[in-house]
């Protein structure tokens, strides 16, 4: 092992690695959450679910095709 990958084992860095996966996650959800809520509020829940659908479906039928 060289140097500079152990470096980044060190249990510092882990610990500092996670914190900000962590924190992104969350704040990824928090924004996740208010973009749904205020579709939600602003078309209608039926129509939200139809868009979160959409948007579940359409990535890999976009992928067969490629």
């Amino acid at each position: 092992m060289t140097r500079r990958t152990t470096a980044f084992r060190t249990p510092l860095v882990a610990a500092r690695s996670l914190a900000a996966y962590q924190a992104t996650s969350a704040g990824g959800l928090a924004l996740g959450s208010w973009f749904w809520g205020h579709l939600a509020g602003t078309v209608g829940v039926e129509a939200a679910l139809v868009v979160a659908a959409a948007r579940t479906v359409a990535p890999p039928l976009v992928g067969l095709r490629l």
